[in-house]
């Protein structure tokens, strides 16, 4: 069980290096087992990226320490497959960020 949970901890960073390759506004990956930090380079594209997950069924919360801290903690009996589902819906999520009315709501969530 450790072991799958170790090769899944694995998997997961090195893909979300990967991603984080691809987008400029992510700035730190952390993990410590599966659970995961994300830090973005600000809180209104945290929470922004929060909601788009929430959109495409994933589940994640800021951090209430640093809201540029994106947390979420797949469950420790994730499959190979279902974790190539989360991080294929992550990276959906990033780029749904592009959308005029994700656009629109980030500039609403920074004057607040």
């Amino acid at each position: 069980f450790l072991r799958s949970v170790r090769e899944r901890s694995q998997l997961f960073v090195a893909e979300l290096e990967q991603i984080k390759s691809r987008f400029p506004l992510i700035q730190e990956i952390r993990h410590l087992g599966l659970f995961m930090g994300i830090v973005f380079v600000d809180r209104a594209t945290c929470l922004m990226v929060v909601k788009s997950m929430a959109d495409n069924g994933l589940f994640a919360v800021y951090a209430n320490n640093d809201r540029r801290v994106l947390q979420f903690l797949p469950p420790l009996i994730t499959t190979e497959e279902q974790a190539g589902e989360i991080l294929t819906l992550f990276e959906k999520s990033l780029n749904d960020l592009s959308s005029w009315k994700n656009r629109l709501m980030k500039k609403i969530v920074e004057h607040l």
